[in-house]
C-alpha cells in the first residue's frame, strides 16, 4: 500500500511539473530609451525567479514566463522598470534615464548653469568628488571609465600617455576621413582634438588637462544637445568645467601628492613545451636531424626562426645562435621581461581666495610618468588660473587660463611583428639578448652590426631586427622626443540686463605647438655604410572662438 501511495505521489508530481511547463508562454518586445533608440544589453528577469534574458543589438527580447508574471527591466544609467504580463504576448518598453537630483544645477552648451529638469536633452554629469579615489591620472579622461552611461572610452597599449578613443553611444562617421569623436569644450571654449596614431603616439591636447583642476565633466548626448555647435557637435559634446575661486573671505591652500606603480598585470598564456622550429611539412631535408633539431657545425643547434614548432625542450645542451653551448629549456617569462616596472607621480599645489566682489584660484601641477616600455617617460608642468570679479552690480568678468608644457621621450613603436603577429621563441633568454644590443668592445655600436655577427649568428629577423634593433636599441640609444606647449584661455563678461534677462559675451582660444625631434645614432661605422638620422618638425595649431 505504501509503495502504491508513493508511486501515486510521484505520478501526481510529474503531472504537475508537466502542466507547469506547458503553462509557460513566450513574451517578446523591444526596449528603447525616451528618444526611441534601441537599448542592447538590458537584463530582463522574471521577478522572484532566476529566469532571465538580455535584449539584442536591435533592442529586441524574448523570454518564456509563467502566466501573470512580473518582468523586471534593468540597465545601468536607467531606472528599473517592472511590468505585469497579462493575456498579451508583446510588450514594448521605454526606459527612462536615472537622473538623480532633478533640481541639480548643471552646465549647458552655452556655459550657463540651468536646472537639470529644465534641459531638453540627455546629460550625464561626473563631479570631481566622485573620482577622488582615482587620484591624478596622466590622462584625465581615463578617470571617466564606467562613470557615464553610453560613454565609451578605449585606451591603447601605450597606457595613459597615449591617445584615447572616446565615443558617445550611437555616434557614427558618415564618410571616410570623418570622425565619430564628440566635441570637447573647456570653460566654453571648443578644444583642438585629433585622432592619434598608436605608433609612437604622444597623445593630443586632451592629454594636457589636469585632473586636479577639473570640477565637473558634463556629457551631452543626442543631436539636440549639440545644436549650438553645428556639425562639430553631431556626435555629442563633453563639457569640462575647471575649479574656480571661492567668494568667501580669506585664503586657502590645497596640496595633493599621489604616486602609483605600473606593472604588467595580465598577459596571454604561452606553451612552454616546444622550442623554435618549423612544422615538419616545411622542413628542408638536411637542415634538421632525426629528432627535429637544427644542424649547425655538425651539432644540434638553436633553430633561427620565431615559429615554435621545434623539438621538445628537454634541457639538453645545444649550440646557441652565438656559438655558445647552453641548455635547451623554456623561458616562461621572456616576453614579460621585455617590460619594466613604471610609475606615475603627481604633485599639485593650489592657492585660492576671494571676497564679496570675486575670487580666484591658481594652481601648479607637476607630473612624472615612467612607462613599462623601455626608455619611455613623460614630464608635464601645468599652470592654471581661474578668477572672477564683480565689476558693478550688473557686470561680472571671468578669466580662465591654462598653460601646459609636456615632454614625451621615446613613446614606443607598435612593433607588431614581435608583440602580435609572430611572437618570439620560447627558449629565448631576454636577459641574454639585453647584453647583445650595445657592443662596448666596438665603440658602443649595435652588437649585431659588428664582427659580421648578422651572418655568423643566425637567430631570425624577429629577434635580431624586431627585438634587439627596433625595440631595445631604438628605445635605449635613440631619442624620439615631443615637446608640446598648450595654451587654453577664455574670458567671459556677464551683464544682468533685467530680471530674467542676461547678456553673456564669451571669447577665447586653444593654441597648441608641437616640436618633434628625432636623433638616431649610427649602428655601425660610416666606413661600413650609411647610417644615423636627424629629424625636426614644428607645428602650430590655433582655434579661436568667440
Amino acid at each position: 500500500m505504501k509503495r502504491t501511495l508513493l508511486l501515486l505521489a510521484v505520478f501526481v508530481s510529474l503531472c504537475n511539473q508537466f502542466s507547469f511547463a506547458q503553462a509557460k508562454k513566450t513574451v517578446s518586445g523591444t526596449v528603447r530609451n525616451a528618444g526611441g533608440e534601441a537599448i542592447p544589453g538590458v537584463t530582463i528577469t522574471e521577478k522572484g525567479t532566476s529566469n532571465g534574458a538580455i535584449s539584442q543589438t536591435d533592442g529586441s527580447y524574448r523570454i518564456n514566463v509563467t502566466p501573470n508574471a512580473t518582468l523586471v527591466f534593468n540597465y545601468i544609467g536607467f531606472l528599473k522598470q517592472e511590468i505585469k504580463t497579462g493575456d498579451g504576448s508583446a510588450y514594448n518598453i521605454t526606459l527612462q534615464e536615472d537622473v538623480t537630483g532633478l533640481n541639480e544645477v548643471v552646465v549647458t552648451g552655452l556655459n550657463l548653469p540651468r536646472s537639470r529638469k529644465a534641459l531638453g536633452y540627455s546629460q550625464g554629469t561626473v563631479k570631481a568628488e566622485q573620482l577622488e579615489n582615482i587620484g591624478s591620472p596622466v590622462n584625465a579622461f581615463s578617470a571617466l571609465y564606467g562613470q557615464v552611461a553610453g560613454l565609451k572610452i578605449t585606451g591603447t597599449a601605450l597606457g595613459p600617455a597615449g591617445g584615447l578613443s572616446i565615443n558617445i553611444r550611437n555616434a557614427v562617421a558618415l564618410y571616410e576621413g570623418s570622425t565619430n569623436r564628440p566635441l570637447f569644450v573647456i570653460d566654453g571654449i571648443p578644444m583642438l582634438d585629433w585622432q592619434t596614431d598608436i605608433n609612437r603616439s604622444t597623445g593630443n591636447g586632451l592629454n594636457d588637462l589636469n585632473m586636479d583642476d577639473i570640477a565637473t565633466f558634463d556629457v551631452l548626448k543626442g543631436a539636440k544637445a549639440a545644436v549650438l555647435y553645428g556639425s562639430q557637435g553631431a556626435n555629442g559634446v563633453i563639457l569640462i568645467t575647471t575649479k574656480s575661486g571661492t567668494k568667501k573671505k580669506g585664503f586657502g591652500v590645497d596640496v595633493n601628492l599621489t604616486h602609483s606603480q605600473d606593472r604588467v598585470w595580465l598577459m596571454q598564456e604561452f606553451q612552454n613545451e616546444y622550442g623554435s622550429g618549423f612544422p615538419a611539412a616545411w622542413v628542408n631535408p638536411g637542415v634538421v636531424d632525426g629528432e627535429g633539431f637544427y644542424q649547425k657545425n655538425g651539432k644540434q643547434a638553436y633553430y633561427p626562426t620565431n615559429y615554435n614548432f621545434g623539438p621538445k625542450m628537454d634541457g639538453r645542451q645545444i649550440l646557441w645562435y652565438d656559438s655558445v653551448m647552453r641548455p635547451y629549456i623554456a623561458q616562461p617569462d621572456n616576453i614579460r621581461n621585455f617590460y619594466r616596472n613604471g610609475y606615475t607621480s603627481s604633485a599639485n599645489v593650489a592657492l585660492q581666495g576671494g571676497g564679496e566682489n570675486g575670487g580666484f584660484r591658481v594652481s601648479y601641477t607637476r607630473k612624472d610618468y615612467k612607462g613599462i616600455f623601455e626608455g619611455f617617460k613623460l614630464h608635464d608642468n601645468n599652470f592654471t588660473f581661474n578668477g572672477n570679479i564683480k565689476i558693478t552690480n550688473r557686470v561680472n568678468f571671468k578669466l580662465v587660463s591654462t598653460y601646459a608644457n609636456t615632454f614625451n621621450h621615446n613613446s614606443p613603436p607598435t612593433n607588431q611583428d614581435v608583440f602580435v603577429t609572430y611572437g618570439v621563441p620560447r627558449q629565448l633568454s631576454t636577459e641574454l639578448l639585453r647584453t647583445q644590443v650595445v657592443d662596448p668592445a666596438n665603440d658602443d655600436y649595435f652588437w649585431w652590426a659588428m664582427e659580421n655577427r648578422q651572418t655568423r649568428y643566425p637567430v631570425g629577423g624577429i629577434v635580431r631586427d624586431g627585438l634587439a634593433g627596433n625595440y631595445f636599441w631604438n628605445q635605449m640609444q635613440n631619442d624620439y622626443d615631443n615637446t608640446r606647449n598648450h595654451f587654453i584661455n577664455s574670458a567671459t563678461v556677464d551683464v544682468d540686463i533685467a530680471k530674467g534677462w542676461k547678456f553673456q559675451l564669451l571669447g577665447g582660444f586653444d593654441w597648441v605647438t608641437n616640436k618633434n625631434e628625432q636623433k638616431e645614432k649610427l649602428r655601425r661605422p660610416l666606413s661600413m655604410g650609411e647610417g644615423g638620422r636627424y629629424y625636426l618638425y614644428n607645428s602650430t595649431d590655433v582655434y579661436y572662438n568667440g
